[in-house]
C-alpha cells in the first residue's frame, strides 16, 4: 500500500487501542492585494464571514509576513513558499462496561505544523529524505516536519513565539533537503520529471471556531445504562460502550494568500462486544453510531435496541458452526460492500509522491500505489464508475459528515470521476503533480491526496431477491454445494477484543504486489445452493485477495447506501464515507480455520454463579 493508505491504516490501529478507554489581514501589502484579487471569485463560491480579532491568525500572519521577507543567509535564499497549520481540539470521552464508568476525561490541546520549500515550484526541497522511505518519516518527526505541541491559551506572543522557532528548524531542514535531492538527481537523472509543487489559486473560508457543546452528566449516564444492557447476556465475556465528542478548528494561511479557519464538530457512540466460541476463539462485533452533535443521536431506545441486536449476534455466532474451506462466489451484502470497497480500492485512489533516496532500507513495494501506472487502464468492470464527491453533505436524506470544501492544502474541493466505466482517470490529488496530472483536485490529507467520499455508480443492479439467486446460480454452476453471504467486516473497534482482526489490520499495511488484507468477515452465512436456506458461521477466514478482485464483481445491487467508516480520525471531516450497493463478486477465498484453541476459561463468569 502506498502512503497514504498506510497513515489510515495507522490511524485505523490508534483509534482501536484507544476507543474503549477513551481576521483578516495580509501576509504583506502586496500578498494581501494579491490575494483579495485572486481569492475574490473563490471566497464567493465558499462563503466566508469576517471574525473579530484573532490572536491565532494575527500570529501566523505576522510571522509569516516576516519569514517570507527576511529568512534568509548569505548564501541561501528565503524560502519560496510557507503554510502555518494550526490545529485545536476538543474533546469529552466517557467509557462504560457492565453499567460501571470505566474512564471520563475532558481534554483541549493545539497543535502547530510549518510546511515550508526552498527552491521553486519546478523543483523544491520537498520528498527528498536522501535516507531511505522510513529513515526520512525519523527526520521529518526529528526536524518538525509533523504537528507538534503549542499552547493552548490564545497568546499571541507565546504563539508567535512557537511558530518562530519550528519555521526555523524547517527552514534549515529545507536547505539540507533541496542540497540532497538536487545531488540524488545529479547521479540518477529522473526523465519527464514532474514539478515538485503546483500552483494554486488562494482561497479564503473564514467561520467561528468550533465550540464543544456536550451534556457531560446526561452522556455518562446514557453511556453507564447502555452498557448495563450486557448484564443479561453473561456469555459476553467482555463489552464496552464510549461515547466521543469533539468540537475541531483549523487555522491554515500560506504565503500565496490563502486564508481559512475551518470548525468541525462530530460525536459518536461505539458499544463493543465479544464472546468465546466453543474452541475458545474469540469473536468480537461492533455498533458506531455517528452523529453531528449530542442533540443529533438517536433517542435512548433506539441505542438500547442496537446493543440488545449485537448481544444477540454474539451470542449466535457463539454457537455456529464453523465456516468451510471455500472457493467462489460470495454476496457482500450491505455494509460488507463499504468494507470491501474501503479494504481493496479506496486506499489506492489518493496519490503521494515517493521520496527521492539515495540511502536507506530496501523496502521494496511497501509504500508504493500498485495503481501509480494504470491510468487509463480498466480496474473495475465496465458497467462500475467511481467517483469522489467532497461537497455533497447528505445522500437519500442521510447526512455526510465527511464532507468538506476546503482541503487541508488550503485548496477548493472538487468533485472528480477517479473511474469511468471501469477505466481508472484520475487520483485525489493534493499539491504534489504526476507527469500525467498537474494540479490539486482538492483532496489532500496531511502530506498526500485521499479519496474520501466515495460513490459507487452502477449501470448494471438488480434487485435483492435477484442478487441471491444469482449468487446461487453461480455456485450451480461452479458446481458448489454452499455458497456465501456476508453481511459486517470487522470494524476497528471490535478489533481491540480481536487479535486476529487487529494483526489483519497491521499485515495490510505490509502487503505488496497488490494483495489486499481485507478485514475478517464477522457476520457470515452459507447459503444452500439447492434450497436457498442460509446457516450463519463463524470463523470465516479471508484467503489471498488481491486487486484482481475488482475486476471478479460479477452484478450490483439496487440497495445504493451511505456507510461512514469508523476507522478515520473524524476532526475536521476526516472520516470516511462509501456510498454502494451490495456487491456479488465471482470468486472469493475462505481458508481452513485454524485448528488452534484457547485455554477455556478456570473459573465461569461470577454473572452466572450469582444466578
Amino acid at each position: 500500500m502506498h502512503r497514504s493508505y498506510i497513515s489510515r491504516l495507522l490511524a485505523r490501529v490508534s483509534i482501536a487501542l484507544s476507543i474503549g478507554l477513551l481576521l483578516t489581514g495580509s501576509v504583506s501589502a502586496m500578498a494581501q492585494d494579491t490575494a483579495k484579487d485572486t481569492a475574490k471569485d473563490t471566497a464567493k463560491n465558499l462563503g466566508q464571514t469576517e471574525s473579530s480579532y484573532d490572536p491565532i491568525f494575527k500570529a501566523m500572519r505576522d510571522e509569516l509576513a516576516r519569514s517570507m521577507k527576511d529568512l534568509k543567509t548569505p548564501d541561501y535564499p528565503p524560502p519560496y513558499f510557507i503554510a502555518y497549520t494550526i490545529k485545536q481540539k476538543e474533546r469529552f470521552n466517557v467509557s462504560a462496561s457492565m453499567g460501571a464508568i470505566c474512564s471520563k476525561d475532558r481534554n483541549f490541546d493545539r497543535t502547530l505544523k510549518v510546511e515550508l520549500r526552498e527552491g521553486d515550484y519546478k523543483l523544491d526541497s520537498a520528498n527528498a529524505t536522501g535516507y531511505g522511505a522510513l529513515g526520512g518519516l525519523l527526520r521529518g518527526l526529528e526536524s518538525g516536519g509533523t504537528s507538534q505541541a503549542i499552547t493552548a491559551d490564545d497568546d499571541y506572543d507565546a504563539i508567535r513565539h512557537e511558530i518562530w522557532l519550528k519555521t526555523d528548524k524547517a527552514y534549515k531542514r529545507a536547505i539540507e533537503s533541496l542540497a540532497n535531492k538536487k545531488a540524488y538527481l545529479k547521479n540518477n537523472p529522473v526523465k519527464d520529471m514532474p514539478d515538485s509543487f503546483s500552483k494554486e489559486s488562494p482561497t479564503r473560508l473564514i467561520k467561528a471556531p468550533a465550540k464543544l457543546d456536550v451534556d457531560q452528566t446526561e452522556a455518562s449516564e446514557i453511556i453507564r445504562k447502555l452498557s448495563a444492557t450486557f448484564k443479561k447476556y453473561p456469555d459476553v465475556i467482555k463489552s464496552v460502550v464510549s461515547f466521543n465528542a469533539q468540537a475541531d478548528t483549523r487555522w491554515f494561511i500560506n504565503s500565496e494568500g490563502t486564508q481559512n479557519l475551518i470548525p468541525n464538530v462530530s460525536c459518536r457512540i461505539s458499544i463493543i462486544g465479544a464472546v468465546l466460541d466453543k474452541d475458545g476463539n474469540t469473536i468480537a462485533d461492533s455498533e458506531t453510531i455517528f452523529a453531528e452533535s449530542q442533540k443529533d443521536l438517536p433517542p435512548y431506545a433506539e441505542l438500547e435496541k442496537k446493543a440488545e441486536a449485537l448481544a444477540s449476534r454474539l451470542m449466535a455466532l457463539s454457537k455456529a458452526p464453523e465456516a468451510d474451506q471455500y472457493r467462489g462466489p460470495v454476496l457482500f451484502e450491505g455494509e460488507a460492500a463499504a468494507g470491501f470497497i474501503s479494504g481493496v480500492l479506496q486506499g489506492n485512489l489518493g496519490h503521494s509522491a515517493e521520496s527521492l533516496s539515495k540511502s536507506g532500507l530496501n523496502l521494496g513495494s511497501f509504500g508504493k500505489n500498485p495503481f501509480t501506472d494504470k491510468l487509463e487502464t480498466r480496474i473495475l468492470p465496465k458497467f462500475i464508475s467511481i467517483i469522489d464527491d467532497p461537497l455533497t453533505d447528505s445522500f437519500k436524506g442521510k447526512k455526510i459528515l465527511t464532507a468538506y470544501k476546503v482541503d487541508e492544502e488550503g485548496v477548493e474541493a472538487q468533485k472528480i470521476t477517479l473511474v469511468d466505466k471501469g477505466f481508472l482517470k484520475t487520483f485525489a490529488m493534493n499539491r504534489t503533480p504526476t507527469k500525467e496530472i498537474k494540479n490539486s483536485n482538492g483532496h489532500a490529507r496531511g502530506s498526500a491526496g485521499v479519496s474520501s467520499n466515495l460513490y459507487l455508480i452502477s449501470e448494471q443492479s438488480i434487485s435483492k431477491d435477484n442478487l441471491k439467486s444469482k449468487l446461487i446460480e453461480m455456485g450451480r454452476e461452479d458446481g458448489l454445494k454452499e455458497v456465501y453471504i456476508i453481511r459486517r467486516l470487522a470494524g476497528v473497534g471490535s478489533s481491540m477484543f480481536e487479535l486476529k482482526s487487529m494483526m489483519s489490520t497491521v499485515m495490510s499495511m505490509f502487503a505488496s504486489g497488490g494483495e489486499i488484507s481485507l478485514a475478517s468477515p464477522v457476520i457470515v452465512y452459507k447459503v444452500s445452493c439447492e434450497d436457498g436456506s442460509e446457516t450463519l458461521v463463524r470463523q470465516a477466514q479471508f484467503g489471498k485477495v488481491n486487486l484482481r478482485v475488482l475486476r471478479d464483481i460479477e452484478v450490483t445491487g439496487d440497495d445504493t447506501t451511505a456507510y461512514q467508516s469508523d476507522g478515520l480520525n473524524m476532526s475536521l471531516g476526516e472520516g470516511s464515507t462509501v456510498v454502494t450497493p451490495s456487491l456479488l463478486v465471482r470468486e472469493v477465498e475462505f481458508l481452513k480455520p485454524s485448528d488452534q484453541s484457547a485455554l477455556p476459561f478456570i473459573l465461569p463468569n461470577p454473572l452466572i454463579d450469582s444466578k
